[in-house]
């Protein structure tokens, strides 16, 4: 599940910026990380996720696969059960019927005793369900794989939808970087707030520092354990860097 959630994860990264999304990731690892990413961002958007729109943005993005779906599995559930009824009702019908049960009990003597007649009719009755049978098996077997990819699809959708939340509010909503504090400020006492204090998005900057190259900064957007998504909000470029042989610096500026 978390796996799924991270592959909706890369997938907002795909489509808010434009870069593949198989470039985010290159483990299981990886797309485990991508999916803490938005269980944080459900996490603090709480609220919204108690609204019909979040849901509806969802549903949206499934529904022309899904309703697709819940109308051939109605109306298979539909034609099964007529043909259920009707035929219990043909059952009863005909075992009413004297010459019905004369035959019966004349074909369960004949099976008894393995007439040549016997088998004929068995190797009939097989062959005949099997050419009907197989094709409609398959045709079950199909809807029922098809049933399945549209339920687990729900997902990555849900991550997508959680990545395009985290990205528009923390990666390119805000007008500044997190600044950076020393021990004094942080250590300072701050006084009792008798007012609600105002929210500023501020966005988490980095610059990634490797050796016989040069330093590249930018705003994270997603992180995984050795690499990181940054978006620089001057230019607009977007770039997948390695952090595996680099140092990766918190900055107060891009």
């Amino acid at each position: 599940m978390l796996a799924m959630l991270g592959y909706g994860v890369a997938l907002s990264a795909q489509e808010k910026f434009g870069i593949p999304y198989a470039a985010i990731f290159s483990s299981t690892s990886d797309l485990f990380s991508l999916g803490g990413w938005a269980i944080v961002q459900g996490v603090v958007q709480l609220d919204r996720l108690m609204t019909l729109s979040f849901y509806a943005d969802i549903w949206r993005l499934v529904s022309p696969v899904t309703l697709r779906v819940l109308s051939l599995v109605g109306g298979l559930t539909i034609a099964g059960g007529i043909l259920a009824l009707a035929g219990r009702g043909v059952a009863r019908l005909v075992s009413r019927q004297p010459r019905w049960k004369v035959w019966t009990t004349h074909a369960s003597v004949a099976m008894h005793k393995r007439s040549w007649l016997a088998r004929a009719a068995i190797f009939l009755f097989v062959a005949v369900w099997t050419l009907v049978g197989t094709p409609v098996l398959l045709t079950f077997g199909v809807i029922l794989i098809v049933v399945l990819c549209t339920a687990l699809a729900v997902v990555p959708m849900i991550g997508m939808e959680a990545g395009k939340s985290h990205i528009d509010a923390w990666v390119i909503r805000p007008s500044t970087c997190f600044p950076l504090a020393k021990r004094e400020v942080r250590l300072e006492a701050r006084p009792p707030m008798t007012e609600a204090p105002q929210k500023i998005p501020a966005a988490s900057c980095v610059a990634v520092a490797k050796a016989n190259s040069p330093e590249i900064r930018g705003r994270v957007v997603f992180a995984t354990f050795n690499a990181i998504v940054l978006y620089d909000p001057e230019t607009g470029a977007v770039r997948r860097v390695s952090t595996g042989d680099g140092t990766v610096e918190v900055v107060g500026e891009l």
